[in-house]
């Protein structure tokens, strides 16, 4: 009986519809992932093929290192005191497990089933990106105001960090598929997204959060860098960087929301420059956070203070500099360093492992797509601790292994 309800399970049909409620759920609620990432999880245990399943998991390198980087946090609840913090960072690294072999009950991927996919996303943060583009400009006064005060636009789930990222990742990807001239049925379809794009960039800009502008302007030399020298035609690839530089230099004459941004960021850098290095700023914050990070991480280099201890070493350090002083205590903001912090220069070593391997394995570093994706991953993890949030984490391994999916059903086929 239960063989036979297996058989007839739609396993790939949950497939879908837990990839599509992850990335709904990065503008929606931490419920919506919760729920997609469970949903994906035990949609490769409750299948006819479970075996296959837990062995395809297995074979993938990937996905190995990744549960590595879990197992290493797991561990250090060995010389943790706080066990609640360590039990609130594994949980945040639950999905390292969960997705990678949930992952591979999703039916293999071509190049439009992959497009698709991408397409989806795109619609789905335009939408998102089009409620905050009118409420900020139903309050664009107010909104304006406390950008000068170092504040953000309201986004969704309250993290306007991770959404300019998602946007500005949306706004390339906008314009990948453009090039590519794909469609699902019709022609004019390929310049709805055109205009997509375009709105995604200027939304981008008027957001005026420079974790998502750098991620999208270091891309757009990336790109002409690349085709300059791959055409070699380099005059041309001159002008389109010196385009580029033009476009951001008159963004912010244009947006009144990044020009406050910009105007702040330098004031505080001439507080930073002066000495005057006060964690209650945001700029100084990160840099005070990291530093605090690194040396947790020196005090303890080798299997780090462990992953349930480093709020408390971090606030430990607040106190010392700034006793009793009405400010947010921060973690590092550098994945790496957090790592560094938590598990030592072993779980930093296995860490970077697990996150590079997929871009070198089979050179897929070649693939323009798949490098644009590591260039958004590497500028998020070197500017906040992306994968200790449940939105990053879900970010990261989402796209991840859609694109590990397509090149593998790519080889197989070519085998």
């Amino acid at each position: 009986m239960l063989l036979r309800l297996l058989k007839i399970f739609p396993n790939q049909f949950f497939a879908y519809l837990a990839v599509a409620g992850l990335m709904a759920g990065l503008v929606t609620s931490k419920v919506v992932l919760s729920v997609a990432t469970i949903t994906i999880f035990f949609n490769a245990l409750i299948n006819i093929n479970i075996k296959q399943n837990i062995n395809s998991w297995l074979q993938n390198k990937t996905s190995m290192l990744l549960l590595g980087v879990l197992v290493l946090y797991l561990i250090s609840g060995l010389y943790s005191e706080n066990i609640d913090y360590w039990i609130d960072r594994c949980r945040m690294k639950l999905p390292f497990l969960a997705l990678p072999l949930g992952f591979v009950t999703l039916p293999s991927l071509n190049k439009r089933r992959l497009y698709l996919f991408l397409l989806l996303y795109v619609v789905i943060m335009f939408i998102a990106s089009d409620v905050v583009a009118i409420n900020y400009l139903l309050n664009f006064k107010e909104y304006n105001d406390l950008i000068k005060l170092g504040r953000a636009i309201p986004t969704p789930m309250n993290d306007h960090i991770r959404f300019s990222i998602e946007v500005a990742f949306a706004c390339i990807l906008a314009f990948h598929l453009f090039i590519e001239r794909f469609i699902i049925k019709y022609p004019f379809e390929r310049w709805l997204v055109f205009i997509i794009g375009i709105l995604l960039f200027i939304i981008l800009h008027m957001l005026a959060v420079r974790s998502g502008l750098l991620v999208l302007y270091t891309v757009m030399l990336f790109t002409f860098i690349k085709r300059m020298f791959d055409k070699k035609r380099y005059f041309r690839g001159f002008l389109l960087i010196l385009i580029v530089f033009a476009m951001g230099y008159a963004s912010v004459h244009l947006f009144p929301s990044l020009n406050n941004r910009i105007s702040y960021f330098f004031y505080e850098w001439e507080l930073i420059t002066d000495g005057d290095l006060k964690a209650g700023h945001s700029d100084a914050q990160r840099i005070v956070s990291t530093r605090y990070g690194f040396e947790i991480g020196i005090e303890n280099p080798i299997i780090g203070i462990g992953a349930g201890d480093i709020k408390d070493a971090v606030t430990k350090k607040y106190k010392e500099d700034y006793g009793d002083q009405p400010i947010t205590y921060m973690l590092p903001h550098n994945q790496f360093v957090f790592v560094f912090a938590c598990l030592g220069i072993i779980g930093l070593i296995l860490f970077i492992m697990a996150v590079a391997f997929p871009f070198f394995e089979n050179k897929r570093y070649k693939e323009f797509l798949f490098t644009t994706f590591g260039i958004v991953l590497f500028l998020s993890l070197m500017t906040e601790h992306s994968l200790e949030i449940q939105i990053g984490t879900a970010f990261y391994l989402t796209f991840l292994f859609l694109f590990l999916n397509f090149f593998n059903s790519r080889s197989a086929k070519s085998t």
